[in-house]
């Protein structure tokens, strides 16, 4: 593989390869590298690691060669003390970046695996992070489109030697992640919230004044839970019964109902809502509005024109703008 040769070619740049030779020992497990000194000829199992350990004289895990000049030890020494504290830098900002998300690291040498990325490059966390200022107005990402990259970076080595990957949080949000029956419940918690979410954007949007829209926007909002749920009313049902407890305690008011009715855009629709309690809604804003009765009267009798599409509701300048202009222009 080429990876492979690329892996090789990077191990001989260690300065061990100018002090041994590679040799082949009859009988030998074959998966283990085995290194003679060019000072002592001693044979060392465990490849280019060990072989520092030899010269540098640690006394680690193997024994110190006793002619290598000091000048070839100091060497050895300084790659040994670089390469320990590039890996402890490179760990050092793998957390950060985990902690952080945001974060962006320094750069790498060519050829590097190491996990210190570019300037400017996205962190390990950065693909799971949604910036609001940027993505206001844009489909929300779902954590659900990044479940896969989620229990890629939680079963990782990264993640697993990472001084977050050993802290009990870290190990408790990582059984999370690799839970399905945690998958189970943000699937059901995204498809019986979403629908509300759009709804609480209505209302809050300044495009669209949502009066006249928040009473149909509830009603399509629990059909497409309903829907979303797999459309079996067990599955369902205790939502909308929140949803209904809610509504009618802290959001449905007769005016919600009125604005509705008096909405072109329903009013002329085929799925129009044929539920009593729209016009019901009509008719207490009428006698709160209008305590003349002889006024209600005649507003009641334009009702009937508006209901029919008569009069000014039937000329095409009016049946062409229904969905262009908002109901109370």
């Amino acid at each position: 593989m080429v990876r492979g040769k690329k892996s090789n070619a990077s191990l001989r740049r260690d300065p061990s390869w100018k002090y041994s030779v590679q040799v082949d020992i009859g009988g030998a497990e074959k998966t283990y590298v085995y290194l003679k000194c060019n000072f002592c000829d001693k044979v060392v199992k465990g490849g280019v690691t060990r072989m520092k350990e030899h010269l540098s004289g640690s006394h680690k895990n193997v024994a110190p060669c006793a002619n290598v000049p000091d000048k070839v030890k100091e060497e050895i020494c300084a790659y040994m003390k670089k390469s320990i504290t590039a890996k402890h830098l490179q760990q050092e900002q793998f957390d950060d970046r985990v902690e952080q998300g945001s974060y962006y690291g320094s750069e790498s040498g060519k050829g590097s695996s190491s996990t210190i990325h570019s300037r400017g490059a996205r962190g390990p966390m950065d693909q799971y992070m949604v910036n609001p200022g940027e993505d206001r107005g844009q489909t929300q990402m779902s954590i659900l489109d990044v479940r896969q990259p989620l229990e890629a970076m939680f079963t990782s080595t990264q993640w697993l030697n990472s001084a977050w990957g050993k802290k009990p949080e870290g190990k408790e949000v990582r059984r999370h992640i690799l839970n399905d029956k945690f998958w189970a419940t943000v699937t059901y918690a995204i498809l019986s919230t979403r629908p509300l979410v759009q709804v609480l954007r209505l209302v809050d949007a300044e495009k669209k004044p949502a009066m006249g829209f928040i009473y149909n926007a509830m009603d399509e909002a629990k059909e497409l839970i309903a829907h979303n749920l797999g459309g079996e009313e067990a599955s369902y049902r205790e939502i909308w019964d929140i949803i209904d407890a809610r509504w009618e305690v802290q959001l449905h008011r007769h005016l919600h109902a009125a604005a509705y009715y008096l909405n072109p855009q329903f009013q002329y629709s085929e799925r129009k809502s044929s539920n009593p309690e729209v016009k019901l809604g009509l008719y207490h804003c009428m006698e709160r509005l209008i305590p003349d009765l002889t006024v209600r009267e005649i507003a009641d009798l334009q009702l009937v024109l508006f209901r029919n599409r008569e009069g000014f509701f039937g000329l095409h300048a009016a049946k062409s703008t229904i969905v262009k202009r908002s109901p109370v222009e």
